[in-house]
Parts: C-alpha cells; structure tokens; sequence
C-alpha cells in the first residue's frame, strides 16, 4: 500500500512540475512577445514624434521666412517713402 502511495505521489508530483514548466514557458514566452512589442512601439513613437518636430520645425522656419519677407517688404516701402520725401523737399527748395 506505501508503494501504490509513493507511486501516485511521484506522478502528482512530475504532474505539477510539468504544469509549472509549461506555465514558465508561457511565462516567458510573453514576457519576450511583451518586450518585442514594447520596442517595436517604443521605435515608432520615437520615430512619429521626431517626425513631428521635424515637421513643426518646418512650419517655424517658414513662419520666420515669411514674417523676414514681410519686413522686408516694410523696409523697401519705408525707403520708397524716403526716397520719394527727399525728392519732394529737394522739389520743393529748388521751386521755392
């Protein structure tokens, strides 16, 4: 009767020690999906969010161009002004 007992604890016992190795297994098995997964997202938010600094970048720099333009098309109209108020005076001094 011991013997039958030891028998049956041996098998329950190499039971629960495959159920705990193939427990380990799937243990393993996602925690390596999980990390793949995780770099695999990690890389693309790092690339979509260098992107978009790349692109916001973009978008500031041609603000900037164009605000540059526009004040110097200021500038060129100030000059006009100028110019045109010297030959005015000149006008004037040489009529008047």
């Amino acid at each position: 009767m011991g013997d039958i007992r030891n028998v049956s604890s041996a098998q329950s016992a190499k039971k629960r020690s495959r159920h705990l190795s193939q427990a380990l297994l799937i243990i393993i098995f996602f925690s390596l999906t999980l990390c793949f997964m995780w770099s695999e997202i990690h890389h693309h938010v790092v690339v979509v969010v260098a992107r978009h600094i790349c692109i916001a970048s973009h978008h500031i720099c041609t603000v900037v161009h164009h605000i540059s333009a526009i004040v110097h098309h200021i500038s060129t109209i100030a000059h006009h002004i100028s110019v045109v108020t010297h030959h005015i005076i000149v006008l004037h001094h040489m009529c008047g």
